[in-house]
């Protein structure tokens, strides 16, 4: 019998490189086939989860457009969904191997600007009344809580009343966003659609990325 003797010179660290090497150039041809995929999805799940907040249903025919004073809130609040969706990128970074531990890269989704000034200057979030008075009801629902934004004022509620005609200020008492719709920076109907549809989208990215290698 004849024996064949292998002698391997290079180290652990140098063979798992190599091998790191090939897989990043694998995923390197894959990945990027991905990525415009994984933006349309994006993109309609985010606009369900933001259609199907109880803020967005109470805009479209409910009590939270007669608080506002707002006669097309849902519309306004749709042009506003539009332009959240088309700040969305998705980023692919190439992996490499460095090391020879592991490898680097991948994609990264960038949603919303957590600062909300892509949208808070928009006409659509901002109201100007008769009166000349700009009301920026988008920047309440998102980050003034429960605090009192209009003091001697509370909403009373009738058909054919104020703009709306379901209802106006009266003086007396005060006025905030209603508890139910009260967001706070980091808690608010956008970030709570973000945060519910955070699961399944992980899920879905990665049948994504798995289907194209």
């Amino acid at each position: 019998m004849t024996r064949l003797n292998v002698t391997i010179k290079e180290s652990d660290n140098e063979i798992q490189n190599r091998i790191n090497k090939v897989i990043a150039k694998r995923l390197n041809l894959s990945f990027p086939n991905s990525v415009r995929e994984i933006e349309s999805l994006v993109k309609k799940r985010l606009f369900d989860a933001v259609v199907s907040q109880p803020e967005y249903k109470s805009l479209d025919g409910g009590t939270l457009g007669i608080e506002l004073g707002l006669v097309d809130g849902v519309d306004r609040l749709r042009n506003i969904i539009i332009v959240w969706l088309n700040n969305i990128e998705v980023k692919f970074t190439k992996f490499s191997s460095k090391g020879g531990q592991s490898l680097t890269g991948g994609i990264t989704i960038n949603a919303i600007d957590n600062t909300y000034d892509d949208v808070l200057s928009l006409g659509e979030a901002n109201f100007v009344t008769e009166k000349g008075e700009n009301l920026p009801w988008l920047a309440w629902l998102l980050s003034a809580g429960s605090s009192t934004i209009i003091a001697d004022y509370r909403i009373r509620f009738a058909i054919g009343s104020g703009r709306t005609g379901g209802g106006s200020m009266k003086t007396g008492g005060s006025w905030q966003v209603p508890p139910q719709f009260a967001g706070r920076n980091g808690d608010n109907f956008i970030t709570r659609a973000i945060l519910g549809i955070q699961d399944d989208l992980e899920q879905d990215v990665k049948r994504i990325v798995e289907s194209k290698i």
